[in-house]
């Protein structure tokens, strides 16, 4: 009897569309600038979203892909690499929190009310997009992982 067990990451399947400084409005105006790595394919699919006051044009790099354990992967880049996502059947989303980067805004601090407020707006945004099969989970480690909690009390209606 043989198996034919699958072992290992998934494989790339998919080249990429980038979209660079959309901008999304909150609920009360203030524009979002966020940038969309989507599978470059027909069809719908799922979305995930990494927001964070570093910058968004900070979040990926040239270089080839670090491993665990080096400073660029542990550090550098804390909302996950969107060409790995992409390839793979993900659309990933990274946005500039209000008063950063290329959002409109003031920036109010750590854990302020908007930062959950606005992430809601884009999950929702990101969801009746016509590439978004409605489906939209948080991505990254640190900052943007402690954005996850607070966009998920605001309990956006996806």
């Amino acid at each position: 009897m043989t198996s034919s067990v699958t072992t290992g990451a998934s494989q790339p399947v998919h080249g990429m569309t980038v979209e660079k400084d959309v901008y999304v409005t909150a609920r009360d105006g203030v524009r979002l600038a966020v940038d969309i790595y989507r599978p470059d394919a027909p069809g719908k699919f799922p979305a995930l979203l990494a927001i964070s006051p570093y910058g968004k044009d900070v979040q990926t790099c040239d270089s080839p892909p670090q491993p665990f354990g080096k400073s660029v992967f542990e550090a550098s880049i804390e909302s996950g690499d969107p060409c790995y996502y992409a390839a793979r059947g993900y659309v990933y989303a990274i946005a500039d929190l209000r008063g950063t980067g290329y959002s409109e805004g003031e920036y109010e601090g750590l854990f302020s009310r908007h930062e959950g407020e606005d992430g809601a707006d884009i999950v929702e945004w990101l969801a009746t997009q016509p590439w978004c099969d409605g489906n939209v989970g948080g991505a990254g480690i640190c900052y943007f992982a402690s954005m996850q909690l607070h966009i998920a009390a605001e309990q956006p209606p996806i």
